[in-house]
């Protein structure tokens, strides 16, 4: 089996459904898409008012891409996401609470480096598309274990079940992803 496949911008079929893009009018499709993404904008909302004593803690620009990165991710292109992560990361990797204290002189060249490697990444998607995909699912398992590493040693009630359910939602997706590209041709008949 081809990685191509697995890491392709799209399946070969309109929502994996070949004669969709034949029997739908443009206009109920724009109007599931937006309906389909005010969760998208609501819920992050919403996610602010029940973590609230974290933001407190930490501090409300820690989360702000965050937020932006779920009400906008349906919006921006996959490269502005891998560029936004990096970028988060090399911000927030000084007050990461698992970062050695020793390294702490290291810092500028740790933000050279990933401003390299996302460089070097994003190049590479321009001349192997189905590699930024890769990228951002191999992205995604070390972002849940830090995610879960934080959560813990915040001391705050409220977030202690915030990783479960990341968790849970992540296995979901990656499932949803998973079934489409293996299951695609079962899900047309």
């Amino acid at each position: 089996m081809r990685l191509d496949r697995w890491f392709d911008y799209e399946s070969g079929y309109a929502w994996c459904e070949s004669a969709y893009k034949y029997q739908t009018v443009s206009v109920v499709a724009e109007f599931a898409n937006t309906v389909t993404n005010l969760p998208l904008i609501m819920l992050p909302l919403l996610n602010v008012l029940l973590i609230k004593p974290y933001i407190e803690t930490v501090n409300w620009i820690v989360i702000m891409p965050h937020i932006l990165l779920t009400v906008n991710g349906q919006l921006i292109d996959e490269i502005s996401i891998l560029w936004l992560l990096m970028m988060c990361l090399a911000a927030y990797f000084p007050v990461f609470s698992f970062y050695p204290q020793q390294y702490h002189k290291y810092i500028g060249r740790v933000r050279c480096a990933i401003a390299v490697i996302t460089m070097v990444v994003s190049t590479f998607c321009f001349v192997k598309p189905s590699l930024n995909a890769l990228v951002l699912m191999l992205w995604s398992i070390p972002s849940i274990a830090i995610i879960r590493h934080e959560a813990a040693n915040a001391g705050i009630p409220e977030i202690i079940s915030s990783p479960r359910k990341i968790s849970v939602l992540w296995t979901a997706a990656s499932i949803c992803w998973v079934s489409d590209r293996v299951f695609c041709d079962f899900w047309l008949f």
